[in-house]
């Protein structure tokens, strides 16, 4: 087990749990483990508390509730380089945060990464989509014979914005200009 850099009362394990060391002024012997609970992205979360005097890019003072994967990689592998620096699961199994499981990424390494092991949410899997890839070739093809984004997002219930990034495939790229269209018709792409 190791010490975490400003939480002076806690230990990182190899088994990637958080445990504490003292309990109103007593100590414990041995550390209790700390409850966990999955947040609604699906990252365990514990209640640790950081030091009054913690650094900034470690904690926010007396706050309780951090993310179980931060705390064991400050623990096993340092401060992050920098403060663009993210916690990255190797293996993309968000509740694995045994040490070597975790590393110190930016944010477009962890993008990356995520893609590349299909865990990263996108089109009708991310949590935010009000749509599906069969309005999104609608309206693809409604733009493609020249109707008013005005009309379609009206039609659609959508953003006029929305509509047109749809249109343009600056969204839902994950759905291509050319696929064919739910019930058989071509789509064919805008100028």
């Amino acid at each position: 087990m190791r010490k975490i850099p400003g939480y002076s009362n806690y230990l990182a394990g190899e088994d990637g749990h958080v445990y504490r060391l003292w309990h109103y002024k007593k100590p414990l012997n041995p550390p209790l483990r700390l409850k966990s609970f999955r947040n609604p992205c699906g990252y365990m979360q514990c209640g640790a508390i950081a030091d009054a005097d913690c650094p900034p890019e470690v904690g926010k003072p007396r706050r309780a509730g951090r993310p179980v994967h931060q705390l064991i990689c400050l623990a096993f592998h340092g401060l992050p380089p920098s403060p663009r620096h993210e916690v990255d699961h190797i293996n993309n199994v968000r509740d694995d945060n045994r040490p070597e499981n975790l590393r110190w990424v930016t944010r477009r390494e962890n993008v990356r990464n995520s893609k590349k092991h299909y865990s990263y949410p996108a089109g009708e899997k991310h949590h935010c989509a009000k749509i599906n890839p069969a309005v999104v070739l609608e309206i693809r093809k409604r733009r493609a014979r020249g109707e008013l984004l005005r009309v379609i997002a009206a039609d659609v219930g959508l953003h006029l914005a929305t509509v047109h990034n749809i249109a343009t495939g600056k969204t839902w790229r994950c759905v291509p200009h050319n696929a064919a269209h739910p019930h058989g018709a071509p789509i064919v792409s805008p100028p």
